[in-house]
């Protein structure tokens, strides 16, 4: 075995040894203590919501959850690095459409408890990104939600409405680009927003971009990440919201930046603070103690984003992508 891959190999069982712990405070089923909290998934397990996940193992931390209004809810979840943060959600189910889009118009991700003392973005622009196809192999992956050429969609339950503006290819990125106007009507008057959608198709379900498409990846992230330092929220989205959003969310918060001179932790066990010396609540300290590989900067920030939400890098082949990516 090349040393490379023993590299490979034991940050990703050091990172699936701290999943599966996470994994049973998650079930509501490993010893009392703060852990039981800071993963708790109860408000996702409850039944009205249940339904509403697409995979019954992989459900958001109640702490780290997109939440809306009493009845309302989505499988989404905040996650952040230092002052940097994304939404990450599964591909939204129909009857669950209207909630999906309405937490977009309402910014309800920047004001969130844990994102508000950071750089709440309130821009009537967000970005969306898609990368799962509506199918894939025979096997039904997300619902389409995307509206048709001079034809708005409707969702009536969040009295959602979904406008094409424009649509172009973007073969730089690899994605196919659409310009949505979303507005809703309500007690709180009407509100509009645009949604830039990017669908990048060449990302294989538990797989990872080669060739071309590894070139046309980077140049997405930079293209999302721009529109982010501008101030628009980013919501990721794959098939589960976990496995591909999970490394297009570490490269976004790695790419074009030194991986080395950080501060060597990322979950810290004490008043310490993020590589941009962003400081970590107490409460927002991993009650699974300092993860162990802390020189291998690429590994802690996995770990520290798994924190947020369960699985992020889901397979030892997305994890080698990042290694090859941010060489």
């Amino acid at each position: 075995m090349s040393q490379r891959n023993h590299s490979l190999n034991r940050a990703w069982s050091a990172l699936e040894t701290r999943e599966l712990s996470r994994a049973v405070y998650a079930r509501g089923a490993g010893p009392e203590g703060p852990a039981q909290a800071f993963y708790s998934t109860r408000a996702a397990r409850a039944r009205p919501n249940a339904s509403v996940n697409r995979y019954s193992n992989v459900l958001p931390y109640d702490r780290a959850a997109v939440t809306l209004a009493p009845g309302d809810y989505v499988n989404a979840s905040v996650v952040r690095a230092g002052t940097e943060w994304w939404v990450a959600a599964q591909a939204p189910r129909p009857e669950n459409f209207g909630a999906f889009f309405r937490a977009i118009l309402h910014h309800t991700a920047s004001a969130h408890h844990l994102i508000a003392p950071l750089r709440p973005r309130r821009r009537r622009e967000v970005v969306l990104v898609q990368l799962t196809g509506w199918t894939e192999r025979g096997a039904p992956k997300a619902d389409d939600y995307m509206p048709k050429d001079s034809v708005t969609h409707h969702h009536p339950a969040g009295n959602v409405h979904l406008a094409r503006v424009s649509g172009s290819r973007r073969p730089a990125l690899g994605a196919e680009y659409t310009q949505i106007a979303l507005r809703s009507e309500g007690a709180q008057g009407v509100l509009e927003m645009t949604l830039h959608h990017y669908f990048f198709g060449a990302w294989p379900d538990h797989g990872v971009p080669e060739g071309k498409a590894v070139v046309q990846l980077r140049a997405l992230v930079r293209e999302v990440r721009e529109l982010a330092e501008q101030g628009c929220e980013v919501w990721v989205h794959c098939s589960a919201g976990v496995g591909r959003t999970g490394t297009f969310i570490m490269l976004s918060s790695m790419l074009d930046r030194p991986t080395r001179g950080r501060a060597t932790q990322e979950t810290p066990t004490c008043d310490e603070t993020t590589h941009d010396e962003t400081p970590i609540p107490h409460d927002e300290l991993s009650p699974l103690g300092p993860f162990e590989m802390q020189a291998d900067a690429i590994a802690r920030r996995v770990d520290a984003l798994r924190e947020y939400r369960c699985m992020l890098v889901q397979t030892p082949q997305q994890l080698a992508l990042l290694y090859a990516m941010l060489a």
